[in-house]
């Protein structure tokens, strides 16, 4: 099950850009909402199959739809990503609503996602071994080996979304973390820890214009 979820999720993270992309752009509003909700819906049914080559089709196929929503000119909008404590990001009452009010604002929101929360795992477990406030039975060559495998699955996500006209990549954990490694020690984990300053050092780099916490 766990191979699926991992799909999921990047498949989740995926309609949350495409959507957020497109619905600052497009007039086409209400379809784009109707759009967004068909194809997690759709994204379940896969889930239950367990076919994992089946959402990336799915995305492949969002991709296209979410495109003919977009106008034929090239628009660039103020952007501004949502970081912080990771129920306050997701949850629309405990962010006050933050995305709608953006939207309607013209701003174009950078939206949170979850497949770093969960890949900074690889991370995190290397800088306590190397701080020595951990110890595994689990080899090195075997945790590069599994991340190698989640690594080859995000680009797989990356290379189908790159289709997209307004297409923001999934950043390589590793590459995320040397953001700021030489300002704050990766030992540091309380709370979001040291991907907090990261995703916003990420969300500079991808063009925001600010952030809201």
């Amino acid at each position: 099950i766990v191979p699926i979820a991992f799909d999921a999720m990047l498949f989740g993270d995926s309609i949350s850009k495409l959507y957020n992309s497109t619905i600052v752009r497009t007039r086409q509003q209400e379809q784009t909402r109707k759009l967004k909700d068909e194809y997690l819906q759709k994204a379940k049914q896969i889930v239950l199959k367990r076919d994992r080559k089946a959402m990336q089709q799915l995305l492949k196929t969002a991709v296209a739809d979410f495109t003919k929503l977009l106008p034929k000119e090239h628009i660039d909008c103020p952007k501004v990503g949502i970081v912080g404590e990771i129920f306050l990001k997701f949850h629309p009452y405990a962010n006050q609503n933050i995305e709608n009010w953006l939207i309607k604002n013209g701003i174009e929101v950078i939206p949170p996602s979850l497949t770093p929360f969960m890949t900074q795992y690889f991370v995190n477990r290397d800088a306590k071994l190397g701080y020595k406030v951990e110890t595994s039975s689990i080899p090195k060559p075997l945790m590069k080996f599994v991340y190698r495998i989640v690594k080859k699955e995000i680009n797989k996500y990356n290379e189908i979304m790159s289709q997209f006209e307004y297409f923001t990549p999934f950043d390589e954990i590793y590459e995320l973390s040397n953001h700021i490694s030489d300002i704050l020690p990766l030992i540091a984990q309380f709370g979001e820890g040291w991907a907090l300053p990261a995703e916003i050092v990420s969300l500079h780099k991808h063009g925001a214009d600010g952030v809201i916490s």
